[in-house]
């Protein structure tokens, strides 16, 4: 009886998949709130497609976890119709000057374990920034670079 019990439970965390097996034994990304802040001279003073992407396999989270900014951008379109599943991206047009404040990110029943900001400035730089484990971040444009600010609230 326990053993029957015992596989049936390991072959449900198995069907379950992404969410559940990495939420085990991985990073979780916390993130709910995006705060985006556009220098005025940013790229020239021209538009940056800016991307925040989180993933919910080591693989492919190894694989974007490697790739500039241009990389990405080149590739985004099969990396998303390849990993459908595995990936969630949220993504906006800023222009210099720019602010959008407390954005929701909401995964629903996706379960990351990583996640990245890609900044698509026309330089060389990497232009590839990691999230941190923080449930609120400010991502800055400045005039050649992506950083991002961790916000920590009040109650902690």
């Amino acid at each position: 009886m326990i053993k029957s019990f015992l596989k049936i439970f390991v072959i449900l965390i198995l069907l379950n998949g992404c969410g559940y097996i990495n939420g085990l034994f991985s990073y979780k990304v916390l993130l709910e709130k995006v705060s985006i802040l556009v220098d005025k001279n940013v790229n020239d003073n021209s538009a940056v497609a800016l991307d925040l992407v989180v993933v919910c396999d080591e693989s492919l989270n190894s694989e974007i976890g490697k790739m500039t900014a241009e990389e990405y951008f080149h590739k985004k379109s099969d990396l998303v119709a390849i990993n459908a599943d595995k990936i969630l991206v949220w993504h906006w047009e800023v222009v210099p000057g720019q602010k959008l404040v407390n954005l929701p990110i909401n995964f629903d029943e996706f379960d990351p374990i990583n996640g990245y900001v890609f900044a698509y400035y026309a330089n060389d730089k990497v232009n590839r920034v990691k999230i941190p484990d923080v449930q609120e971040i400010k991502i800055v444009l400045s005039k050649d670079r992506v950083r991002i600010v961790k916000v920590v609230s009040e109650d902690n």
